[in-house]
C-alpha cells in the first residue's frame, strides 16, 4: 500500500491514531476541527472584507483629490480668461421662491379659569375627584389627584375661526 504523507505524519497514521482514540475523544476532535475551520473562513472573511474597505476609500480619496484639483485648474482659467480678454463675468441669478402667507385655521384660546370642569374619575387610578379637587381645577387650571397624586391641567380649547 502506498503512504500518503501530509506533513510529518503519513495519512495511513493518522487515520490509526484517529481510531484509537475514545469515542467522545473522536467527537471533541472533529468539533475542534471544524471549529477551527469556520474561525479561519470568519477570519478570510473579514480580511478580505478589510482590503475591499481599504481599495474603496483610498481610490474614492483619490476621485474627490483629483475632481477637487480639476476644479480649481478649471477655476484658475477661467478667472484668467475673464481677467485677460476684461469680459465681466456673468452673474448668475438665484431663483427666490416666495413662501406663500398661510392663514391658520384653528385659533387656541386659553380656557376660562371659572369653566365648569366635568373630570369625574382620575385616569391613572380610577379613583373618583373630590370636590376641592375639581373646584381647584375649575379655579387654578391644576389639580392632582389625592390617590395616585396624576397631574390634571386644563389646556387650551380649539375655536375654528
Amino acid at each position: 500500500m502506498v503512504d500518503y504523507y501530509t506533513g510529518w505524519l503519513s495519512w495511513e497514521a493518522f487515520i490509526e491514531w484517529f481510531w484509537t482514540l475514545p469515542l467522545a475523544g473522536q467527537i471533541f476532535f472533529v468539533i475542534g476541527v471544524i471549529t477551527v475551520l469556520v474561525l479561519i473562513g470568519i477570519g478570510v472573511y473579514y480580511l478580505i472584507k478589510g482590503v475591499v474597505y481599504l481599495v474603496y476609500y483610498i481610490l474614492k480619496g483619490v476621485y474627490y483629490l483629483l475632481r477637487a484639483i480639476l476644479f480649481g485648474i478649471y477655476k484658475f482659467f477661467e478667472e484668467l480668461y475673464y481677467l485677460i480678454s476684461s469680459k465681466e463675468k456673468p452673474v448668475k441669478q438665484k431663483n427666490v421662491e416666495v413662501a406663500p402667507t398661510v392663514k391658520p385655521a384653528i385659533q387656541y384660546a386659553p380656557v376660562q379659569r371659572s369653566m365648569d370642569i366635568k373630570v369625574r374619575y382620575c385616569s391613572e387610578c380610577g379613583n373618583p375627584l373630590t370636590d376641592s379637587m375639581s373646584q381647584q381645577l375649575s379655579e387654578k387650571g391644576v389639580a392632582f389627584c389625592s390617590h395616585c397624586g396624576k397631574g390634571f391641567k386644563a389646556g387650551f380649547l380649539e375655536m375654528e375661526s
